[in-house]
């Protein structure tokens, strides 16, 4: 018996190792799998991408394009007081999808203000042309004789756009709330306070122009806990009436536990209030009036989205690098560019016209995304609010509904940018891109007014 026992256990032994061997081979041929699938995937989204940019680019330029041409070198052979040397500019034609005009277009300049073209671009793909920002009042318990026995729940977007706790608080008195006697959880997708990159100058976002979210997990708690108190409601914050499940969870340690925890707590609450934005109320004034804390707000939004559970482990500008691999089909870090912000207040940031141009491209080819740019987010030569940051300019009336574009200026390094779109008097669409730098702004601007005025007057 101690023979057969003996002789058993090593055959034993090796049928499990043999499964074991077998489930790492399986394991691995799986792998290897995805990742050729994967391979394969990516290589035929650049070939296709090619072949349709070669295909579109076989139409080639007409009369009109070359007559265009001419008008475009002879205001670039009289800059006047503009630097040629420090300058980059870049015109597509978007109707015939051929190039028109390339000067030092692959030269890597400061983009400024339009940096917000791809922070905007890139949140519309990512989030959708109807993206919504949502702030949520729940109580999760029962409401008797003013009392809530259980816990309030804030859920609280990165909303630029709330600025007060009042509307929260008088649903609270609405509803005959007095007293809370669990806890207030507050559930926000920023914690910290948003500031202007380390490269870009400290005053450039100054905290007092701040949207209320975004102050800072500190002051939100105070501004809200001010409005109980003005509103004569007390809390009592009883772990007895509270959800210590949730309540003993650490966000930033364990953030899938947390989010987990705090949906199935919202699914058997009551929704008190509720308070919406869409994103296009932030992209058109980030695009027209350049707001830098609107483009800071949405450039962490957007990457939040994608690393909704990753608890903010990824680099802030996660989302526009992968959208310039994915979409764009480019090596960012490859081509040299960088990008520190959304808003392009960081003097370190690099792109060059042509990007900015195929960028604009991109967007043409995305019927929802232009129409949303030409209708209501980027600023156009008119009397109105969509003038914008382009107030004062192009006043003539043949760029009227011709030109919607994007400004840049970084004022202390003489650099001035203008990236968008121009209808032509035939009805063709060009985009384009002028970066200037070391140039006085004014001059600059003259210069960029005198392009424009080239792409949209009647060709004769």
């Amino acid at each position: 018996m101690v023979r057969n026992n003996v002789s058993f256990h090593p055959k034993k032994k090796r049928r499990r190792l043999k499964k074991k061997v077998r489930r790492g081979c399986y394991t691995i041929l799986f792998f290897l799998f995805v990742l050729v699938g994967f391979t394969v995937y990516k290589c035929q989204r650049r070939i296709h991408l090619s072949e349709m940019t070669a295909s579109a680019d076989s139409i080639g330029p007409d009369q009109t394009d070359t007559l265009v041409m001419e008008r475009l070198h002879s205001v670039l052979h009289r800059p006047e007081f503009t630097d040629t040397n420090k300058l980059s500019i870049s015109v597509y034609d978007l109707t015939r999808q051929c190039s028109v005009l390339k000067y030092h277009v692959d030269r890597l300049m400061i983009p400024a203000s339009c940096m917000k073209l791809l922070t905007a671009i890139t949140a519309y793909h990512r989030l959708g042309i109807d993206h919504i920002y949502q702030n949520s009042l729940y109580a999760h318990g029962t409401i008797k004789n003013g009392t809530l026995c259980g816990d309030l729940i804030l859920c609280l977007d990165d909303d630029p756009h709330l600025e007060s706790f009042q509307d929260f608080v008088d649903a609270l008195s609405r509803k005959g709330i007095r007293h809370i006697e669990g806890g207030i959880i507050f559930d926000m997708v920023r914690t910290d306070t948003l500031r202007q990159h380390a490269t870009a100058s400290p005053w450039d976002i100054p905290y007092s122009q701040v949207p209320l979210l975004m102050k800072g997990e500190k002051r939100i708690r105070q501004d809200f806990m001010y409005l109980l108190s003005l509103s004569e409601i007390t809390y009592h914050n009883n772990p007895l009436f509270s959800d210590s499940w949730l309540v003993g969870l650490n966000p930033t340690k364990s953030p899938q536990e947390y989010r987990l925890a705090l949906k199935s707590a919202c699914r058997g609450a009551k929704l008190l209030y509720q308070q919406t934005h869409t994103l296009r109320e932030v992209i058109a004034p980030m695009l027209i009036f350049s707001s830098n804390v609107k483009a800071e707000s949405v450039f962490y939004h957007t990457n939040h989205v994608y690393d909704r559970w990753g608890g903010g482990s990824r680099e802030d500008n996660y989302s526009v690098m992968t959208f310039i691999r994915e979409e764009m089909c480019q090596d960012p870090d490859a081509m040299g560019y960088i990008i520190n912000d959304g808003s392009g207040l960081s003097p370190e940031n690099r792109l060059t016209a042509d990007f900015l141009v195929q960028l604009l491209e991109y967007a043409y080819r995305k019927e929802e995304i232009f129409d949303v740019l030409i209708h209501e987010s980027l600023a156009t030569p008119e009397e109105g609010p969509r003038s914008g940051s382009l107030t004062g300019r192009m006043m003539e009336p043949v760029f009227r509904d011709r030109i919607f574009a994007k400004t840049g200026t970084l004022t202390t390094l003489g650099v001035s940018s203008l990236s968008g779109y121009a209808r032509g008097d035939d009805g063709r669409w060009f985009a384009f891109s002028i970066i200037n730098e070391g140039s006085p702004v004014y001059d600059s601007r003259l210069f960029q007014d005198r392009i424009c005025k080239a792409l949209v007057s009647p060709v004769r």
